[in-house]
């Protein structure tokens, strides 16, 4: 005679009864739980950009900073060998040693050129690095357009992009004798693709790309 099949035991279906009770909320929390989480994980990426981007614009606005205050004491330099000069040759020549140093102590600063008051070139300024190249100084006439927005300004930022495609940035400061007389110009260039590498190295140690942050332009020009 063969025994009927014995089903569940009382125990099994209490057991069965809490486990289906416990994991309901489980399944009805897990999207939900995914979503929170997906969500943290956007804002901390989106904070690390911001945070990025902060610390990149601070970097370039020092590097910017430092090269204009390098062209401006310069050029006050300039001036005043200039005028020491007419009374004291010596102390004229120190004037002049000193604005050299001052430019050959500046980071990330290539070379001034020095124009007169109708934007001719006098002389450059060279700050070659260690181990580096001496970069070609362009010794062609000051643009009128650019020696007029530095004279209204008291100083103007241009970029301009040659043939091999790298960005010169250049700060031009115009010189002011103390009688208020313009006497000519000075203009700072950075150092080509100091910008970049500055850029770069903040993307490479933050992001983990060289290739993770763009720099623009206000035209939004990379």
């Amino acid at each position: 005679m063969t025994k009927p099949a014995r089903g569940l035991s009382l125990r099994t279906k209490w057991s069965l009864v809490l486990l289906g009770v416990a994991l309901a909320p489980l399944v009805a929390l897990g999207p939900v739980t995914l979503r929170l989480q997906r969500d943290g994980l956007m804002e901390s990426e989106n904070a690390l950009q911001g945070a990025v981007a902060t610390q990149v614009t601070k970097s370039v606005a020092i590097t910017v900073s430092h090269v204009a205050d390098a062209a401006t004491r310069t050029g006050h330099l300039l001036v005043g060998a200039s005028l020491q000069s007419e009374r004291d040759r010596e102390a004229g020549d120190n004037l002049v040693a000193l604005a050299r140093s001052e430019a050959i102590a500046t980071e990330h600063l290539a070379y001034i050129v020095v124009y007169d008051k109708t934007g001719t070139y006098i002389d450059a300024i060279v700050r070659t690095p260690k181990g580096g190249t001496t970069p070609d100084v362009p010794r062609g006439k000051l643009a009128d357009a650019l020696a007029e927005s530095a004279t209204r300004g008291g100083g103007v930022w241009t970029v301009e992009r040659p043939q091999d495609g790298k960005d010169e940035l250049s700060y031009t400061v115009p010189l002011v004798a103390p009688n208020g007389q313009h006497t000519g110009f000075v203009r700072a260039f950075v150092t080509r693709g100091a910008l970049s590498e500055l850029v770069g190295t903040v993307s490479s140690e933050r992001l983990g790309s060289p290739n993770a942050v763009f720099l623009l332009d206000e035209k939004l020009t990379v």
